[in-house]
């Protein structure tokens, strides 16, 4: 009876000890888990750091080549990207820009630089009975003008533009073969670039680095900038082609 029982107890502690050894390698395994996924998450973290802060040494790293520090020069440099900072073209490439046969801004770049700086010329109303695709139009010849002088492409993929959300319009620009149709919009916050240095390499391509501001307040800095562009001849003037623009916002 004594036996019996001796080896009652033996079979329970036996039994206890496994049981505890195996839940302790169990939560040892998921403690082990647990400690790679945070350690998974912390390096995903320090690659974005990373990715942001070689964004940011990328914008800040000093062009090579022959400084300009000419302040009507740099004014006149500011004034130039302005054009496409204004409208929202931040971040791009000239060559990306033509490479995408989906990508429309161009055809926006065309369109609103006329509305916003060459209205009462170039921008007229419709004169359809019903104007369905917008109250203005203008001519597609006035577009390629505009993104020929400060894109130096000559530019013929003219199209109709969808908006992205359509439940308000079919058309963001309509194109009739002709001209453009499309509404006017204005009241949205503007922003220009101010070049704080600049330099000519030997291909004479222009580095320009500066900062972007809030066009109602100049003392709001919203981010800074390094373009590049090259120098030619437009209608006889001398002026720069774009060639790409990168941002970096605070």
């Amino acid at each position: 009876m004594i036996m019996k029982k001796l080896c009652y107890v033996l079979i329970c502690v036996l039994s206890l000890v496994l049981f505890y050894g195996c839940g302790g390698n169990a939560s040892a395994s998921a403690n082990n888990t647990e400690n790679t996924e945070v350690q998974a998450e912390e390096g995903e973290g320090e690659e974005v750091t990373n990715s942001d802060e070689n964004a940011d040494a990328k914008l800040n790293e000093e062009a090579v080549g022959e400084p300009i520090k000419d302040k009507a020069e740099l004014k006149k440099m500011s004034t130039f990207l302005s054009n496409f900072t204004e409208l929202g073209m931040f971040d791009f490439t000239t060559e990306d820009l033509l490479k995408n046969p989906d990508d429309t801004r161009l055809i926006h770049f065309g369109i609103w630089h006329n509305y916003g700086n060459s209205f009462k010329t170039k921008v007229s109303s419709c004169s359809d009975s019903d104007c369905p695709h917008g109250s203005l139009v203008i001519d597609a010849k006035n577009v390629t003008e505009t993104i020929k002088k400060y894109f130096d492409v000559d530019f013929k993929s003219h199209k109709s533009v969808k908006p992205d959300f359509d439940f308000y319009a079919e058309y963001l620009y309509y194109y009739d073969g002709k001209r453009y149709h499309f509404n006017g919009a204005d009241g949205e916050a503007t922003f220009f670039a101010r070049v704080k240095k600049a330099s000519k390499d030997a291909s004479s391509q222009i580095t320009m680095t500066g900062e972007l501001y809030n066009a109602n307040d100049e003392s709001e800095i919203i981010g800074t900038f390094k373009a590049l562009a090259k120098p030619y001849k437009y209608d006889g003037k001398d002026t720069w082609a774009i060639i790409s623009m990168a941002n970096r916002f605070h």
